[in-house]
């Protein structure tokens, strides 16, 4: 296979050659230098094994000097048994490899970037806590030297206000970790029933449910599914804390879950009645810091939507809201049957 026998237009085009110029060449010699002797072994191995047509990719050098990625068909052509010639296909693939290796690139950037998150996220959770405890010592020494006779109530409340600021800036500082962990942290998929996240759930937020007299209604059957179980108990966790919280005044919380068998995936259903949420906001309630409550009356941190969000898209779902103001709100979620098997014992980078 010494010299090209015969070639097209579009070969001519390929390589930018005429097709007197390739005729006179080898496929060697219009290959990248280091893939001239790239086909050689598996010709030689099709001849020996009785196959007629091999597939491969090489580099070929355009006249101008650039490098050409082709996907390289060949098919061999025996005359009384013996090698005779090869019919071959060349199809320019150097967009699709530019573009892999973008891909390659843009990942490995993002690999260093969640790298880079995850250490400021536990930097910054030390830098930041150790003045919070610094604050809160103070705070408590000042508190324990100060005469309670001749010191203005005001001061106590003051104190107050900034022992209550400490806390919340801790428990900012915590739902922040856990956000960020839950996007770069291994998934761990196995087998599990959801009717033990559930008994997980309710005994973990006791008191909550006790003290708001709240009622879990559980809708069977509810399936066993391959889960993050810890993920997963934390998803529930934020959705029923957060319909007892916005619970109406004076109206008991009714919380009812259910599970549906869909045909790729499971729709999970958390319905409440409680304050609802306005129409014009339901699109903005999964980002990071939003709020459901409006008049800032409840407590917090408004990461807990945005994390039931990351949850479930690890999960290779997706999460949604339907909500009437004054009447109470149904988030809905799906949960793939496929994902453990997809993803288990992958890297956040490789999902991504």
């Amino acid at each position: 296979f010494s010299r090209f026998i015969e070639v097209n237009d579009a070969l001519c085009n390929t390589l930018g050659y005429t097709r007197e110029q390739l005729l006179s060449r080898s496929p060697a010699d219009v290959s990248h230098p280091d893939d001239k002797l790239k086909a050689l072994p598996l010709i030689d191995e099709a001849w020996e094994s009785g196959q007629d047509f091999i597939t491969l990719e090489k580099r070929f050098l355009h006249q101008s000097g650039r490098t050409i990625h082709a996907l390289v068909a060949l098919q061999l052509v025996r005359d009384s048994g013996k090698s005779s010639h090869l019919i071959g296909m060349v199809l320019d693939i150097t967009d699709r490899k530019q573009y892999e290796e973008r891909l390659k690139r843009k990942s490995s950037q993002l690999k260093q970037s969640n790298e880079s998150l995850k250490e400021f996220a536990y930097a910054a959770s030390h830098d930041l806590k150790q003045p919070l405890r610094t604050i809160s010592s103070f705070t408590q020494l000042m508190l324990r030297y100060l005469p309670k006779e001749g010191t203005k109530p005001e001061v106590f409340e003051f104190a107050g206000h900034i022992s209550e600021g400490v806390k919340r800036m801790e428990t900012l500082i915590n739902g922040l970790l856990e956000y960020s962990r839950v996007g770069n942290s291994q998934m761990n998929f196995e087998t599990t029933n959801v009717v033990d996240v559930i008994i997980t759930v309710c005994k973990n937020l006791g008191q909550q449910i006790q003290e708001n007299k709240a009622e879990i209604d559980v809708v069977y059957p509810v399936p066993a599914l391959a889960i993050d179980p810890l993920k997963f108990t934390s998803l529930l966790q934020n959705l029923i804390s957060n319909a007892i919280k916005y619970r109406r005044p004076e109206v008991t919380p009714l919380i009812r879950l259910e599970a549906k068998e869909q045909e790729d995936h499971w729709l999970f259903s958390v319905q409440d009645n409680g304050k609802g949420i306005p129409e014009d906001q339901t699109e903005n309630v999964f980002g990071l810091y939003k709020r459901l409550d409006t008049e800032r009356e409840t407590e917090g941190t408004g990461i807990g939507l945005s994390l039931c969000r990351r949850i479930v898209s690890r999960h290779g779902g997706e999460i949604w809201i339907k909500s009437e103001y004054g009447k109470g709100s149904t988030f809905y979620f799906t949960i793939s049957k496929h994902i453990g098997e997809m993803v288990n014992n992958t890297t956040p980078e490789e999902v991504l």
